[in-house]
């Protein structure tokens, strides 16, 4: 596990018995690993690209030499001008397609509220990531208000040129080690990807007791979490993703998966549309920052490329497209 506010933040995701109190994190009892990712040749230890590299080989080889998925829990990121272009983005999706059982699980930044301010790596489509909710427990608990529903935090990173974040989780809670910072009450995403990270290990660990030896691709499993996530009405998804995570709905989803052997089935694909901050005028969005020269008569396409087609003549989908927006009509609205 890597984590700015380690101890924290591993308290969320896997304590067990805090305080010989019964107070347990989201995966009571998972195996932990502390990785450093700071350089002491720098003021305040400062992260370096070169150290977080590292860290994620490391986590890559111990999945590999004892053949067990590793999640790594990375609460750490920094603002990304160009989303899914940094040199640490480009290597996670090598390391990532060369090993499908390290799971990523990442903060989507505290940038918002401000459109397309996703962070590095969180703006990867290889790693998962989440936005930070204030739920209404700890509001009333930790801050003395009483919110009407669960409320994403207002610095929580929005989506825009990428479909980030993933989902929206707890990110507001007091810590499992009061005195380390002056005090004990936290929130921002940093919290919220350990209590995604958290609900990951639950579900590997439950399809593992109910289905012996079955191994989940990390693209597999992030669908089913974003499936299973509960979504708002409040929100937009740019603001939350798939939703609220919820892992019980998560948990029936990939029992359904399993048994109807979609592992097997499992497909991916790459969506790109015009957006002209990009280099290349290309995102996984169509994202136009400043609309005010649209006449309303402007044509966009969106291209969907299967990421692991294999040529066959007996190859044949159906996609039917839809919009939730109703000032963007579809021309069409199925595509073979």
């Amino acid at each position: 596990m890597m984590a700015q506010d380690g101890t924290h933040c591993a308290g969320i995701a896997a304590g067990c018995n805090i305080g010989d109190a019964g107070i347990n994190g989201v995966a009571p009892g998972a195996k932990v690993i502390g990785l450093k990712l700071g350089n002491n040749n720098y003021p305040g230890g400062a992260t370096v690209t070169e150290s977080m590299k590292k860290a994620y080989l490391y986590a890559d080889k111990i999945s590999r030499e004892m053949k067990v998925p590793c999640i790594v829990s990375m609460s750490f990121g920094v603002g990304s001008e160009i989303e899914a272009r940094s040199e640490l983005e480009k290597f996670l999706a090598d390391l990532l397609t060369k090993n499908p059982y390290l799971y990523v699980s990442t903060s989507n930044g505290n940038n918002g509220p401000g459109i397309s301010s996703a962070g590095l790596p969180s703006s990867s489509s290889f790693v998962f990531s989440s936005g930070a909710v204030l739920t209404q427990e700890i509001a009333r608990d930790n801050y003395g208000n009483l919110l009407p529903y669960n409320m994403l935090l207002h610095f929580s990173s929005r989506g825009g040129e990428v479909s980030k974040p993933d989902v929206i989780s707890p990110g507001a809670c007091t810590s499992t080690v009061p005195n380390f910072s002056g005090g004990d009450k936290f929130w921002g995403t940093s919290m919220a990807c350990p209590y995604t990270s958290g609900v990951m290990a639950l579900l590997l660990s439950a399809a593992e007791k109910e289905f012996p030896g079955v191994k989940i691709p990390s693209q597999l499993l992030f669908k089913v979490i974003r499936e299973g996530a509960v979504k708002r009405d409040e929100y937009t998804p740019i603001d939350q993703g798939g939703g609220y995570i919820n892992v019980i709905n998560s948990y029936e989803i990939l029992k359904k998966y399993l048994k109807n052997n979609e592992i097997s089935k499992f497909e991916t694909y790459t969506v790109s549309s015009f957006a002209p901050n990009q280099p290349d005028n290309r995102s996984r969005n169509l994202y136009i920052r400043d609309g005010s020269f649209l006449t309303g008569d402007e044509v966009f396409s969106f291209n969907v490329k299967r990421d692991n087609l294999v040529k066959s003549d007996k190859f044949y989908r159906v996609y039917n497209l839809k919009c939730d927006a109703d000032w963007l009509p579809l021309f069409r609205k199925k595509l073979t």
